[in-house]
């Protein structure tokens, strides 16, 4: 183990006795994998989220969740125009 991957964990020990109560009491197992998963991210630079919120998926070029919305809003605005097609039944015959 390098010594900043023993840092990290001392400092997540540290974390977890100050404000869980570790190890005289437990906080949930969901709660503790999520303050893991947090913690690995942060240990890896990863960013969590792009700028429009959206999750961000490791290796997937950096704009690609962008299109993929913007796709599907050009989708979802052409299903509106053929939902508010107006007949014209005034047509005498």
């Amino acid at each position: 183990m390098s010594a900043e991957a023993q840092i990290q964990s001392v400092t997540v020990l540290a974390w977890f006795s100050r404000h869980a109560g570790f190890p005289g009491s437990r906080l949930d197992a969901r709660a503790e994998q999520l303050l893991l998963i947090g913690r690995l991210i942060e240990a890896e630079n990863l960013p969590a989220t792009s700028e429009s919120g959206t999750l961000q998926i490791p290796g997937a070029p950096a704009g690609a969740n962008e299109n993929a919305q913007r796709a599907a809003m050009r989708t979802m605005s052409e299903l509106r125009k053929r939902v508010h097609f107006k007949c014209d039944n005034g047509a005498k015959v």
